[in-house]
């Protein structure tokens, strides 16, 4: 299947240590599937807002270059996913997305390097690399904002299944 569209959300920070304790997403996406020789119009909705307990911490502060740590915690997700696919009469469904997962993630700092995004360009930002399980990322943060100014995620599940996303600090 393809299936192409926006994602769109908030995070909940403690402004103290940048702890993430809540996430939402919602995304609206249009596509097809492939059924034999087939490719069908299909839409999928989803919501979720997801609790870190205890609050995830992202960066140890105070950041020094080598340093390493390590959070476990569990991910309470409430939400659900509605789609259509236009086949066979039309097939229309509802998914529970609720549930508890645990959560455990290995992160370090590793460097510092400049980042330019279109709220700035950011000398000697902190590059935090973070492995959780499948899903690399790495994240520069900068002390002037106090927060990310950039953000990528790599997953990877297969040769044509894999996700690469980006974020840029626009303001602040």
């Amino acid at each position: 299947y393809t299936l192409f569209g926006p994602v769109s959300g908030w995070i909940w920070n403690d402004r103290s240590n940048l702890a993430l304790v809540a996430e939402n997403q919602t995304t609206r996406g249009r596509g097809t599937i492939r059924v034999l020789v087939f490719n069908f119009p299909f839409w999928a909705n989803a919501t979720t807002t997801t609790r870190h307990v205890p609050a995830l911490e992202d960066l140890d502060f105070p950041l020094e270059l080598a340093d390493a740590w390590a959070y476990d915690g569990v991910a309470n997700t409430t939400g659900h996913a509605e789609f259509f696919l236009d086949a066979f009469g039309g097939q229309w469904g509802n998914q529970s997305l609720a549930g508890d997962s645990t959560l455990s993630q290995r992160s370090w700092f590793n460097a510092t390097e400049a980042r330019t995004v279109p709220a700035g360009t950011f000398l000697e930002a902190a590059r935090i690399h973070t492995d959780s399980g499948g899903a690399p990322s790495d994240r520069w943060y900068h002390p002037d904002v106090r927060n990310y100014v950039q953000m990528e995620t790599h997953t990877v599940n297969g040769p044509s299944d894999y996700t690469h996303v980006w974020a840029n600090l626009t303001g602040y």
